[in-house]
């Protein structure tokens, strides 16, 4: 077909649009003029690609001067039914939107905006050009990093992500070498390509700390993959696994198996910075010798840290009883030199992955700030921009939440599925494709429909995705519940709750309990209380979490039952123990004296332990409620009141907030934290508490708009 070129100019953008008429769905390949140039060849053979897999390329090439012409650009082309646009690759410069206000949109993120610095406190996110229900203004343009602009999401706004299109960055690092890597990059997108490689080999990895490094999570996640993947159980090692403290260097193998050509996805559990994976702690030694030498090497690190170093000494020889002759060596340049060494093998640096050649195609990095693409240099950058074969890596920009579910609908990359697509059914904040959205793997279990062109075109077909609730596959069986309760909502509820008591599968029975939270009534309440004796780790664990969120006394027994058992799963327990605290102590008490009837030598806590984790929350409610405590120190304490929902609370905070004497900056502190008490069973009282303060004649405008958000926000159906 003939090719359409136009010329045009919208919100302070020039770009040129290349495209063809839409006979499929659409993919934007948006790109600035100097990166275009630098790498037309490539990029032009990359449009062939994507023509060739079925998708119909539009190529963006422009001087792009704010997100605002470009997100609108691509809103007009989602909407213009002859464009059908399904994803966007963003390539080379393109403008960074900060995100403010908008935190309950992230997994963990929770800087306070008011005291760090904007570049800190913002989270860099691409569901500013992929989410066209969310809502904006326009703050500011950074004055030092021109390529950054700061939006605040509008009390109006959606405040649920629910992406319309996929996204995916290639950004190549700054420096010299900036548009050699991004030629060579796209050399490497094209042959990999060109391989259709099926997913028969998955490789995952459990870092130091994580998940409180539960067995029983890991056991579990591996149970799941074989649900998600069913061509696995028929196939020698299509699972590896590498544990942190499986050797004293670890690095190593992990470094080697990163470079393994035989491995298709890569799940990487750890913890993270935007130059670093964190991937061991200290080895765990039994022989005296090697004790004694940790020992030694964690005085000496602590004296290098000291600014007293002769203090510092004093300290940890009265607290610990310790000779001097165990600090010594810690300035000397030798010993300097091992101790560097050995902490260099805790860490994979951007360094490190410039030196080899990673070879698996798509990894994921579950981990904080691995894609924080607004920088000059990130770690997920180094995978893309290097030789060997990985041409994909899921990231996130800030902080992320270790107890999500990271391997939610995986399997369908199995069948097909591009990977921008599973990325958008997993939408948070700050996760982020590093790489090519578009590349997909060729489907190892042929289906009778195009996946991707089933979310595309059957979005809205009852009749079709409950067909594929009855497939002999589990994920086409749990992307049809997602897809069935976005068509009819809360109507579903019933048929959610007995999909969760009857099916056999864990991940539908997760994703149905995801679903059931949205729903939040009776069914959600029954699903919990099965929920707790569910043979799916991470269903417990879920549970566990939410009925912290929910606090509702009905699920007393049942969270009680979690947390006394002797062996729940450590990060199991870990979550019960965290929910425990924001119920009463009397109805945990009179649970806690039913469950314990006979039988109180085998549970996990006793009367008295129970009682003393009620203790923290009552010295934060005096806190928080005492004038006197000091302006900062109860905004702290009221910051507190978003992670761990004391329900009990409520009627003191929402007097507080009622009242025209309290000061303006407590009030905004309280209205904002009471947004995140989404599920709580007394939600009723901050909504209509909310509804009364708009009626305030001489509410301070500040003070509407945070009420207002936090309102709609109450008012959103919420299951992730």
């Amino acid at each position: 077909m003939k090719k359409i070129f136009c010329i045009l100019f919208l919100l302070g953008a020039i770009f040129q649009l290349s495209a063809r008429k839409a006979e499929t769905a659409s993919f934007a390949v948006v790109v600035d003029m100097q990166s275009y140039r630098e790498a037309k060849e490539e990029l032009d053979a990359y449009m062939q690609s994507i023509k060739q897999d079925g998708l119909n390329p539009l190529l963006l090439k422009g001087t792009w001067r704010n997100p605002d012409s470009l997100r609108q650009i691509l809103k007009k082309l989602y909407l213009d039914k002859r464009q059908a646009l399904e994803g966007a690759v963003f390539i080379g410069d393109i403008p960074v939107a900060m995100i403010r206000k908008a935190q309950h949109l992230t997994s963990a993120f929770k800087m306070d905006e008011e005291h760090y610095p904007w570049q800190r406190s913002s989270v860099p996110s691409d569901r500013f050009y992929d989410d066209f229900d969310l809502a904006f203004d326009f703050i500011k343009q950074d004055s030092i990093h021109k390529n950054l602009f700061y939006y605040e999401l509008r009390p109006d706004s959606e405040q649920r992500l629910k992406p319309e299109i996929y996204s995916g960055r290639i950004k190549p690092f700054e420096g010299k070498n900036k548009y050699q890597d991004l030629r060579k990059y796209f050399k490497k997108l094209l042959r990999v390509r060109a391989e259709n490689r099926k997913l028969s080999r998955l490789f995952y990895f459990g870092g130091s700390g994580y998940n409180s490094e539960s067995v029983t999570a890991r056991m579990d996640e591996k149970i799941s993959f074989f649900e998600q993947f069913p061509s696995f159980k028929t196939r020698q090692n299509s699972i590896r696994y590498l544990y942190h403290n499986r050797s004293e260097r670890v690095k190593d193998l992990l470094l080697c198996e990163l470079q393994d050509e035989q491995s298709d996805l890569a799940l990487l559990h750890h913890h993270g910075s935007s130059t670093a994976q964190y991937i061991s702690g200290l080895p765990q030694v039994s022989a005296p010798e090697r004790q004694l030498n940790a020992i030694k090497q964690h005085l000496r690190s602590k004296l290098r840290e000291s600014k007293d170093t002769a203090a510092t000494v004093r300290r940890f020889m009265q607290q610990y009883q310790l000779p001097r002759s165990w600090f010594e060596g810690a300035f000397d340049l030798e010993q300097q030199r091992k101790d560097s060494l050995f902490n260099a093998g805790l860490e994979i640096v951007i360094a490190d992955i410039r030196q080899i050649r990673p070879n698996i195609p798509v990894i994921i990095l579950d981990a904080c700030y691995n894609g924080a693409f607004q920088l000059d240099r990130y770690l997920a950058g180094a995978y893309i921009f290097n030789e060997g074969n990985t041409v994909a890596v899921q990231a996130n920009s800030v902080n992320v939440l270790q107890d999500k579910w990271t391997n939610e609908f995986l399997g369908l990359l199995g069948l097909g599925l591009r990977i921008g697509q599973w990325s958008r059914l997993n939408s948070y904040l700050e996760s982020h494709i590093i790489g090519d959205p578009a590349f997909r793997f060729a489907a190892v279990h042929p289906t009778p429909f195009d996946i991707n062109r089933s979310l595309n075109q059957s979005t809205h077909n009852t009749a079709f995705w409950k067909k594929q609730s009855r497939s002999p596959l589990p994920e086409l069986q749990a992307l049809s519940w997602r897809k069935l309760f976005e068509r009819e909502g809360t109507k579903l509820s019933q048929d959610l709750l007995t999909e969760f008591q009857s099916n056999p599968q864990g991940i539908v029975r997760m994703e149905c309990l995801r679903l059931l939270t949205a729903c939040n009534d009776a069914n959600f309440l029954r699903a919990l209380k099965l929920a707790a004796d569910d043979s799916y780790e991470l269903v417990r664990r879920q549970a566990a979490y939410l009925m912290g969120k929910s606090g509702n006394p009905q699920v007393t027994q049942s969270l009680l039952r979690i947390a006394s058992d002797n062996n729940p799963g450590k990060r199991v327990a870990y979550c019960a123990d965290e929910a425990l605290a924001f119920f009463p102590e009397k109805e945990l008490t009179e649970a806690f004296n039913l469950l314990s009837d006979g039988k109180a030598s085998c549970l996990r806590y006793d009367r008295q332990q129970l009682i003393d984790k009620t203790e923290r929350w009552k010295r934060l409610v005096s806190s928080i409620s005492q004038a006197g405590s000091g302006t900062k120190q109860r905004r702290n304490d009221i910051r507190t009141l978003r992670n761990y929902n004391i329900h009990q609370m409520l009627p003191e905070l929402c007097k507080m907030l009622l009242s025209e004497k309290e000061e303006l900056s407590i009030r905004l502190a309280l209205v904002e934290a009471l947004g995140w008490f989404n599920i709580s069973y007394r939600k009723a009282e901050i909504i209509e508490t909310c509804e009364q303060l708009l009626r305030q004649e001489k509410l301070p405008e500040a003070l509407r708009k945070e009420t207002r958000r936090s309102l709609r926000r109450l008012n959103t159906a919420w299951y992730r």
